[in-house]
């Protein structure tokens, strides 16, 4: 009887395992621009694409003031996982990319140089990075002063891949706390209650 439920367990430890490691965690975000208005969504596709989220990332629908913090305290606790955040970046896929622009000013020497730039950016692009699909294209007018299109990537990685990022990201919330922390010790309240002479 144990060694049947020893059976039974070493299965779905063997199932478990298969699931952490074959399938691929889908990441797809998409960004529209309409001059100044700006959505970004990100669509999640998990288990052989079975469970799947639909999230908002910009604008938030809901806005939470937040503590300013210096960009540099920033940078410094990012350097310490750099090797981290590249080896797990190294590891990323991308499946497709899709850009399609449409600039338009009545200047023609403002469009034609944004056409070119874009156009050099496309060519690096290709050039870093290998997609099963990619569709980049920019469409230029002269006819008024505006900027529309939209934007797709897909990325895949393994779930373990996402559960060594989701480590990561704890290890760098914890450090920006312990900084928080350590900057918020040589403060002291200046407001004064009453009169103290």
């Amino acid at each position: 009887m144990r060694y049947f439920n020893l059976q039974y367990i070493c299965l779905y430890i063997f199932l478990i395992l298969i699931l952490l490691l074959i399938p691929y965690s889908h990441f797809i975000f998409e960004f529209e621009f309409n001059n100044k208005k700006i959505i970004i969504n990100l669509k999640i596709k998990l288990l052989f694409r079975l469970i799947k989220f639909n999230i908002q990332l910009y604008p938030p629908k809901k806005k939470k003031k937040k503590k300013k913090r210096s960009s540099f305290e920033d940078l410094k606790i990012l350097y310490k996982e750099s090797d981290n955040i590249i080896n797990l970046i190294k590891k990323i896929k991308i499946i497709e990319l899709y850009s399609n622009i449409y600039f338009s000013n009545v200047n023609p020497y403002i469009t034609v140089y944004i056409n070119a730039l874009i156009n050099g950016i496309y060519g690096i692009i290709t050039n870093i990075c290998s997609c099963e699909k990619i569709y980049l294209n920019i469409v230029p007018k002269f006819t008024e002063n505006n900027i529309k299109g939209s934007v797709k990537i897909h990325i895949k990685f393994r779930l373990y891949t996402m559960f060594k990022s989701i480590v990561i990201l704890v290890r760098i919330l914890k450090n920006k706390s312990k900084e928080g922390d350590k900057n918020d010790s040589y403060k002291f309240n200046t407001k004064h209650y009453g009169d103290n002479s």
